[in-house]
């Protein structure tokens, strides 16, 4: 460790399970002057060891087990300080062991403030002590129907209570990014705030239940012949409905990440961690921009702003993926790979964004709630199937836009080393991996534009790409396409004519065939049968033969 003055900076390490609000830590000290984020990870496992890490503070987001993540970091670097990000009350041991606690809503140029004060060897403690600790020491003994009644009672209330704040929390941070006046740093510290909380509140729903507001004490006898009849507080089982982005966030966050469609996918070039990270970086970035977009709109002013949309996400995903200001050394010079990314916006828009299927569908049933019709019959947008028709629409309109990301990278950085280091994974790091790798992703995007798209167009069928507990997999739904069909010319309306001959004729030819076939089995079965008859007949011959001549030279001897 390094003695630290006001006049440096800060070098901070980050610990947070939570990809989406490390992202927004990370932008938020990387973008401030005075503040270099040296480190950061999802695990303490992953950290250099004491001699390797030399950083002022490091900022930690721990959950239940705040005390035994506070051990395990104190035990490994001693003299760090540590600044705790967390909405549980404080517990005197957390005390002993970090320097600072503060909420994960704290406001962005607060947390800057606290994070400089704790840096410098100064505490900070938002929370009070925890419940448990400021209580009566009479009021935590077990044992009597008196004491175990008020602590259930108790337990009630706060559990509604917390519910209560949690919700009164959600609605101000909603509120607030509804502001057009927020910097990017600030929208996904914000969005990961509300994650958090969310996961919060489902948490407490599934084990305790959300408690009545109208739930009171339970009422003590008069007299001890009067027998003290407990009423538990009532208990919503219906769990708060999760909204569609959650959803696709919990399963981008869970499940494997590996391609198990059969074809190359830009995104398999990049580490597991990047690509997760990507995943959510565009998650979060359309959940934004969906956000924005006014209730009033039509279908068909959905259909006019698709490709802008689009195209706006795809720019700002990027920025905030590669950082606004990535740079490269070249010659004495840094080159901007995130500016240099953006000038292909045309190219992706053209051989990317614009392939991408059913966005104003999709569109319009988040923003305007509309429904789906779905093999010919319409579902409203409440309806199980509906929802689950925009979680398959959202997961592979996220997938394609991260695969948009990640194509002008190939195109133009793909070999430099910093890009290998910091995003390839271990599997394609030579030079003739990653060329085998942009070869057969050519010939990907040439099948699906003469072959298998039109095949698709002449089958009403869509290929979706959504992820599974095992992997990225991709699937066909059923949707008429007769507009873009007629609208085929060249070698795909000759695909599609020849798959109309071939069905045309095909019965027929199968049957001539079948015919022929079976004729020419029956004269090869004849005919075998006949030449067996006569080998059998020659080889007879032969052995007899043989031993009457056998016989004849034994009675001549």
């Amino acid at each position: 460790m390094t003695d630290f003055s006001p006049g440096e900076t800060v070098r901070l390490v980050l610990i947070e399970s939570d990809a989406i609000f490390l992202l927004g830590l990370r932008t938020l000290f990387n973008q401030v002057a005075g503040f270099e984020v040296i480190a950061e990870t999802s695990d303490l496992a992953l950290l250099p060891p004491l001699g390797e890490l030399v950083a002022d503070l490091a900022i930690l987001g721990a959950g239940d087990q705040a005390v035994l993540t506070c051990e395990e970091l104190r035990s490994r670097y001693p003299d760090l300080p540590i600044l705790l990000l967390s909405d549980a009350p404080t517990q005197p041991r957390v005390r002993q062991l970090v320097q600072g606690q503060c909420s994960k809503g704290t406001d962005p140029g607060r947390l800057l403030r606290v994070a400089q004060q704790v840096a410098r060897g100064q505490t900070w403690w938002d929370l009070p002590l925890s419940v448990s600790e400021l209580a009566p020491a009479s009021s935590q003994r077990k044992g009597g129907w008196l004491a175990t009644t008020v602590q259930s009672w108790r337990s009630g209330l706060l559990t509604s209570s917390s519910l209560t704040q949690l919700q009164a929390e959600l609605d101000r941070l909603e509120a607030k990014l509804r502001s057009t006046n927020l910097s990017v740093p600030q929208r996904l510290f914000l969005q990961g705030r509300m994650r958090e909380l969310r996961a919060s509140r489902r948490l407490i729903q599934s084990i305790l239940g959300t408690l009545s507001p109208a739930a009171k004490p339970p009422t003590l006898p008069s007299s001890p012949s009067t027998p003290l009849v407990i009423q538990p507080p009532a208990s919503l089982q219906v769990a708060t409905p999760v909204s569609l982005f959650e959803r696709v966030f919990l399963r981008f966050q869970r499940s494997n990440l590996t391609n198990c469609t059969g074809t190359p996918l830009e995104l398999d070039i990049l580490r597991e961690d990047k690509q997760r990270e990507l995943l959510l970086t565009v998650l979060g970035t359309l959940e934004n921009t969906v956000r924005e977009l006014p209730a009033n709109l039509r279908l068909t002013d959905l259909e006019q702003k698709r490709s802008r949309l689009l195209l706006a996400v795809w720019r700002e995903s990027t920025r905030n993926f590669f950082g606004r200001y990535y740079s490269l050394p070249r010659q004495e010079l840094n080159y901007e790979v995130t500016e240099t990314l953006l000038l292909s916006a045309e190219r992706v828009e053209r051989e990317n964004l614009n392939q991408i299927p059913l966005v104003p569908e999709l569109l319009a049933h988040l923003v305007l709630r509309t429904g789906f019709n779905i093999d010919n019959r319409a579902y409203a947008y409440n309806e199980p199937i509906a929802q689950q028709r925009a979680e398959v629409l959202l997961q592979n309109l996220v997938l394609h836009l991260a695969c948009a990301v990640i194509a002008p990278l190939l195109n133009q950085f793909a070999h430099e080393p910093e890009i290998k280091r910091e995003f390839y994974g271990r599997q394609l790091v030579t030079t003739r991996d990653i060329e085998r790798f942009r070869n057969r992703l050519t010939w990907r995007y040439r099948l699906e534009k003469y072959f298998v798209e039109p095949r698709n167009l002449f089958e009403s069928s869509l290929p979706l790409l959504v992820v599974e507990p095992i992997g990225i997999e991709c699937f066909k739904i059923y949707s008429p396409r007769d507009q873009e069909l007629n609208q085929l010319s060249g070698l795909g309306a000759t695909v599609t004519l020849a798959l109309e001959t071939w069905d045309a004729v095909g019965p027929g030819v199968r049957a001539v065939i079948t015919f022929v076939g079976n004729g020419v089995i029956y004269v090869l079965t004849i005919l075998g049968k006949g030449l067996g008859l006569v080998g059998k007949g020659i080889l007879q011959g032969i052995g007899d033969s043989l031993r009457n001549s056998e016989s004849n030279s034994r009675k001549n001897s």
